[in-house]
Order: structure tokens, then C-alpha cells, then sequence
């Protein structure tokens, strides 16, 4: 997704959408159809047809195709529009006339864990511009996410196969949006202790968005334009992030129901919330705060961070309230 966060190379970074998402997967499916592969398990995106606004509350259904607009922009077209390709050729008979090419489509919420290095160096980026922290916003439902861990999801891949297999009746041909919980929450605060172990925090969410949006899309065409230098520290217009990639993290609030999930595939999370966050802030320590080649960030306002830290000064121990959350605490809820 790095369309979400380099303003500079945005028209080669299209064509590699193009290539990499579409052409890639009417290539692969061709391939199936002519080489009788039968059985196809498909990681779309949860965000790819979303349009630029809230969605929480609303059926899987709502969202089959092409929308009006593109919250992701250029990327989110360019995966669904793959997908949809893919769902058309479901039913279709390889070449050895034997079978039908069956196929579940999963589309997975915001995906965390180990591994996961284009997020965390984004925050970064726009926390050494602005003092040692990440912006966020007032708002009573933005920048609310699900989640899944990338462990959790690639157990639910295999699931799938072998419901597909097993029990295609049950699955073939569908979309699922895929999670752990309904829970939505901010992303602030569920990405925090992350945040912290590479080095860096969040404000508390009292800035305005529409003021850093226009000093966002300001900073873009002025970067477009070769009239400042995008990897100042002292340009505070917010161009580290691109308006899509704001909107997208900071601006609105997402949540899907689990129905298609808990109808079609038999999963459970084998990873809870809790353990999961732990396992990626110590890859996260790790990784960022030892890598030579990572930007150590030197606030104006400086973070004590001692060489080890323990888990409640990292904020896990508040990670415990995602794995029993009830419905009358701060986060949305969907099903």
C-alpha cells in the first residue's frame, strides 16, 4: 500500500497495482482453468469497495462490487476489481471437463502482527515530524477499526481450504469478511503499545482533522510540485501521510458483521487479542529499535524510553479489557 504513504511516486505506483492486483490475478485464474486446478482461496481486502465515509453496522451484503468512489483510491479499485474477476469465473469448467473451479473470497479486516513493517515505519515518519507523536483527531466514532492477527488470519486461510474442499456447498462462491471480534475500537489506542516499542506515541485525539487533511493535501502538491523538500523535519504539513492514507487511519469509523464468517467457515481465533499485541511489541521492539538502517526518532519533547521496559509501561495490561469487552464500553460493536 505504499500509495498511502509516498506522494512522490504515485503514477508508477498505479501501474504496479495494476500489474501486481489485476493482471497478476486474471493471469493466475487462466493458469487454473487451463491447468484443472480446482480449489481457490482468495485474501482480498475488507477496505477495497468501502466509499469515502463511515461503515459500521451494515451487511456484508452492501458491499458486492464496484462503488460510487474509493476510500483506498487507485489501490482499493484495483483489488476489488480483481476480485470480481476472480468471482466471475467461480462455476467455470477446466480444461479436463472434469470439475468446476469453486472458491471462497476472504476479505480481512486491518491485519497486525510480526512481520508487519509499512505501517509502523509510516507512524514513525510522521512522529518525528511532529515532536515524537502521532496526530490524532477528536471525533466520537473516528479512526475505528477490527483487527486480526496475521497468525489467526493464516490458520483461517487453511480453515477455508478445507471447508472448500470438504464442504463446498457451505462456501463456494462467497465473500466473508474476516475478524477476530466485532469489536471496533480506535486504532490510537489499540496500536499504541506497538507505537511505543518502536519508539514513538500518540497525542491524545484533540486536533482537528479537516485543518491537518488541507495542510495534508496543501503538503502533497507542494511536494508534487518540487516546492519543499518532503523529508524535512521541520515541514509540519503533514505530507508524510497522504490524504488517503489520513482519511483512511484517522477520518472515518469501519465495522463489519461476522455472519458469513461464523455461517460458512468453522474458525475460532487460536490467538487471543491480548497475546497476539504482546508477541508483535516485542517483534516490534526488536526490529525498530535495534535495526541500524531505521531513523532513530529524536523528539523535541523526549520519550524516556529505558532499554527494557515491562509490560504495563508499554500499556498491555489495558489489552486484557479486548478479550472480555463488554457492550457498554467505548467501542462500536457489530453482528
Amino acid at each position: 500500500m505504499q500509495l498511502l504513504f509516498d506522494v512522490l511516486t504515485e503514477a508508477q505506483v498505479v501501474e504496479e497495482y495494476i500489474k501486481d492486483n489485476v493482471d497478476a490475478t486474471e493471469t493466475l485464474i487462466d493458469a487454473m482453468v487451463a491447468e484443472s486446478v480446482p480449489y481457490l482461496i482468495y485474501g482480498g481486502d475488507a477496505y477495497a469497495n468501502l466509499e469515502a465515509e463511515d461503515n459500521f453496522g451494515l451487511s456484508e451484503d452492501n458491499h458486492p462490487g464496484i462503488p460510487k468512489n474509493f476510500l483506498l483510491g487507485d489501490y482499493g479499485e484495483t483489488r476489488i476489481r480483481a476480485e470480481l474477476y476472480a468471482r466471475k469465473h467461480v462455476g467455470t469448467t477446466l480444461a479436463n471437463g472434469e470439475a468446476k473451479l469453486k472458491g471462497v473470497f476472504l476479505r480481512p479486516v486491518f491485519v497486525y502482527g510480526e512481520g508487519e513493517r509499512q505501517v509502523t515505519t509510516a507512524l514513525l515518519a510522521s512522529a518525528k515530524r511532529n515532536d515524537g507523536f502521532v496526530p490524532t483527531f477528536a471525533g466520537a466514532s473516528r479512526s475505528m477499526f477490527q483487527y486480526i492477527y496475521a497468525g489467526n488470519y493464516a490458520n483461517l486461510l487453511i480453515q477455508s481450504m478445507n471447508q472448500l474442499i470438504t464442504a463446498p456447498q457451505k462456501c463456494d462462491g462467497e465473500y466473508v469478511y474476516c475478524m477476530e471480534d466485532t469489536v471496533s475500537s480506535r486504532f490510537n489506542e489499540f496500536y499504541e503499545p506497538i507505537l511505543k516499542a518502536a519508539g514513538a506515541s500518540f497525542t491524545p485525539p484533540e486536533n482537528s482533522y479537516y485543518v491537518a487533511w488541507l495542510k495534508s493535501f496543501t503538503g502533497q502538491w507542494l511536494a508534487r510540485l518540487g516546492l519543499t523538500d518532503s523529508t524535512s523535519n521541520d515541514d509540519k504539513s503533514g505530507s508524510d501521510l497522504t490524504t488517503i492514507a489520513m482519511r483512511f487511519f484517522l477520518g472515518y469509523a469501519y465495522g463489519f458483521a461476522n455472519r458469513k464468517q461464523k455461517l460458512t467457515i468453522p474458525w475460532n481465533p487460536v490467538v487471543s487479542t491480548a497475546e497476539a499485541v504482546k508477541r508483535t511489541v516485542k517483534w516490534t521492539r526488536a526490529t525498530f529499535q535495534t535495526r541500524s538502517n531505521v531513523r532513530k526518532i529524536e523528539p523535541k519533547v523526549q520519550l524516556v524510553l529505558p532499554t527494557k521496559k515491562t509490560e504495563d509501561e508499554y500499556g498491555l495490561s489495558k489489552l486484557d479489557r479486548f478479550d472480555g469487552i463488554g457492550r457498554k464500553d467505548q467501542v462500536l460493536r457489530m453482528g
